[in-house]
Parts: structure tokens; sequence; C-alpha cells
């Protein structure tokens, strides 16, 4: 039976010779004919005429040219995996940021309210430049928090836009 692969064992092919040429195969870029005799337990003579024999070249070649293929997807999954995983940080970190705001904005809100009704409830007038002031640095500090916790919003759909794209895979947007 013919293999599938020109790169597994051939019908007349003894298994020594097979054996052979895997450590041929295996051997990466840096391969010879004499570095697989070493690792076969066989002479250099040997070696290389099983080499011409089951023609090791072209069968290393179409190993190659098939091998190349899978391990740049690999490489791009790997990336898009580190990429997505970034976002995700970055979207959790900007959630964080945008409720420490938000709480910060209210704090401030709640502070100049009370701090205003004393004001009022001593006689003191209030003056129209603490009150812009105080008002505008609360206001200031939610919309920080409102543009942070639009952020996240954006990286969710910056990953779902790549996900589409086909760039990170069928995996979820919130893994």
């Amino acid at each position: 039976m013919t293999p599938e692969h020109p790169w597994e064992q051939l019908d007349a092919e003894p298994s020594k010779a097979f054996s052979a040429f895997g450590f041929f195969l295996h051997l990466g870029p840096g391969r010879s004919v004499s570095k697989a005799a070493q690792a076969a337990g066989v002479s250099a003579s040997t070696a290389k005429r099983m080499a011409r024999t089951f023609d090791w070249s072209a069968r290393v070649e179409a190993y190659d040219r098939d091998l190349l293929p899978r391990i740049s997807e690999l490489a791009q999954a790997e990336t898009a995996a580190q990429h997505k995983a970034a976002l995700l940080r970055f979207r959790l970190d900007e959630e964080r940021r945008a409720q420490r705001l938000t709480e910060a904005a209210d704090l401030l809100l709640d502070l100049c309210g009370a701090s205003m009704r004393a004001m009022v409830a001593d006689g003191q007038g209030i003056s129209p430049t603490l009150l812009a002031s105080a008002l505008n640095a609360a206001a200031a500090t939610s919309e920080k928090a409102s543009n942070a916790m639009a952020s996240t919003l954006g990286v969710d759909e910056l990953v779902d836009a790549v996900q589409t794209l086909g760039l990170m895979g069928d995996t979820e947007a919130n893994d």
C-alpha cells in the first residue's frame, strides 16, 4: 500500500532504512546524511545508499513544505492569543480604573454637597466661584470615569472584530 505522505514508510523500504530516514527527517534544517547515519547506528556509506534509494531529499522537502504552513498557523494563533490576553488585561485594568474614578467622583459630589449644606446651615453664603470649582472637579472626574468605562467597551468591540476577521480563532472574547 502506497503511503499517503512521502515521509511515511514506503512499501519497499525496510524498517532499518525508514528508521534512519526518521533520524534524517527530524534533524531539521541542519540535517545531513552523516548525522543521520551516526544517530541511526549505520555506516555513512549505508546511509548514503539508503538516501539515494529511498529519495530522502525529495521526501524531506515534501515534509518541510507540509510542515511550514502548520508552523505558521501555530505561530499566528499564539500571537493572536497573546494579543487577546493583553487586550483583556487592558480592559480589566480600565474597568478597575473606571470604578475607582466613579467612586472618587461620587465622594467628591457627596463632600461638596455636605460642605455646602453645612455652609448654608451656618448662614454662610456659597461663593459662585467655589461652587463652580467644586462642581467642575466632580464633573471632570465623572467624565474621566465614563471615558475609562467607554474604553473597556471599545476593547470588547475590538476583540469581537478581530475574532470576526479570524485573527484570534474561535475562542470567546470573555475568556
